[in-house]
């Protein structure tokens, strides 16, 4: 799944630096002190979450989804976006 999350991550084309990937793992013990970066994805406890810079949650899916799904969404999101 880390591939194909940042396959989809380049294929932002000029947006991509708008994302940043986190990987966390829920038997890390220091996931807890983690924070999900701005735009961040991450794949814990089998899901991807989208955070916006804030930290906070507004999408997850679960890590068999197909990549295309999420990057449509991503470009929708970010089409809408006034933050950053």
């Amino acid at each position: 799944m880390r591939h194909q999350l940042q396959q989809v991550q380049k294929a932002l084309g000029n947006n991509r630096d708008r994302i940043a990937l986190l990987w966390m793992n829920s038997d890390d013990t220091d996931a807890k002190k983690l924070q999900i970066l701005p735009g961040a994805s991450s794949a814990i406890n089998n899901k991807i979450y989208l955070a916006d810079p804030l930290g906070n949650v507004f999408m997850y899916y679960s890590a068999t989804i197909d990549p295309v799904n999420v990057l449509q969404d991503l470009k929708h999101v970010l089409e809408v976006s006034q933050i950053g």
